[in-house]
């Protein structure tokens, strides 16, 4: 299969992330719903929330490439399933040399849209703050398999469009948890601060971590999607314990996961799980992406 792997991205990008231009309306949000407003749940004992029904609304895959914001590229890592769920992770900035995403941006987002969702209806969630804002997802699939479209933020009549290449190393896998089973480095957390967080996932799908830098204690389930037939997991997921100025990121978080090879030539083993509060579990809400490496 043909990939176009993404253009590259200027030094400049990280600054548009940081820019009000980048959060337009959010603005006077992020003044009042940044702080560490999170609470420690009680529950150590997660559960997942029903399976939608499969009905195909394509096109399901993963895809990395870039994510335009007033004119300047950034980072995007989506993962779309065949029953029309969509993560899309926008950070930056993104280095064209043909890896997933390595580094931990300043400011990043995600744009999800659930199953369940009419008409692509979905919100923009940013990480570690400021709740979110509704959005509507258009995208279409090329002839060469890439995936291209739009996401519109009508409260502040934004338009960021984007341009992502097939990443389909393992999608096309059957979800198994025993294949998933085993031990992770974390890389990209914001509470895993000093490299010291280790994942742990067994072959019943019970998901554990503790990061003795930021407290943060974190035990999840995961199982697969759907019917199984692509390599993508449901994850919900508890952390407690975490100390200031980590405490923002206690409570309950869903999510999805996926694993691939951390660049197009390595046969190793990345996880990534796209997390994010779910709406009526929690407000303000906030998002945040999972990177661990298969020790």
């Amino acid at each position: 299969m043909h990939r176009q792997r993404p253009r590259p991205v200027s030094s400049r990008a990280i600054a548009a992330l940081c820019s009000p231009s980048f959060f337009g309306a959010l603005s006077a949000v992020v003044l009042v719903s940044c702080g560490d407003s999170g609470a420690p749940l009680t529950s150590p004992s997660p559960e997942l929330p029903p399976t939608q029904g499969e009905e195909p609304d394509g096109p399901a895959g993963r895809y990395v490439g870039t994510v335009t914001i007033d004119g300047r590229q950034h980072y995007g890592d989506a993962l779309v399933t065949v029953d029309g769920a969509v993560r899309l992770y926008v950070g930056g900035p993104y280095v064209d040399d043909g890896t997933v995403q390595k580094s931990r941006p300043d400011v990043s987002a995600q744009v999800i849209v659930y199953p369940d969702s009419v008409n692509n209806g979905g919100v923009v969630v940013w990480e570690g703050c400021c709740g979110d804002q509704s959005a509507r997802l258009i995208k279409t699939v090329s002839s060469t398999g890439d995936l291209t479209g739009k996401v519109e933020i009508p409260s502040n009549e934004a338009t960021w469009s984007f341009d992502l290449s097939s990443w389909d190393h393992h999608h096309d896998m059957p979800a198994s948890l025993e294949r998933l089973t085993g031990q992770y480095a974390e890389e990209l957390a914001p509470f895993a601060t000093d490299d010291d967080m280790v994942v742990n996932i067994d072959r019943n799908g019970v998901m554990f971590f503790q990061s003795a830098a930021s407290g943060c204690t974190g035990n999840g389930t995961v199982r697969p999607h759907g019917d199984s037939s692509s390599n993508v997991y449901d994850v919900v997921l508890v952390i407690e314990g975490c100390n200031d100025p980590h405490s923002k990121w206690n409570g309950t978080h869903d999510g999805l996961a996926t694993t691939s090879p951390s660049d197009y030539w390595s046969y190793d083993t990345l996880l990534r799980i796209w997390f994010a509060n779910r709406h009526e579990w929690v407000e303000p809400r906030n998002a945040f992406l999972m990177s661990a490496r298969l020790l």
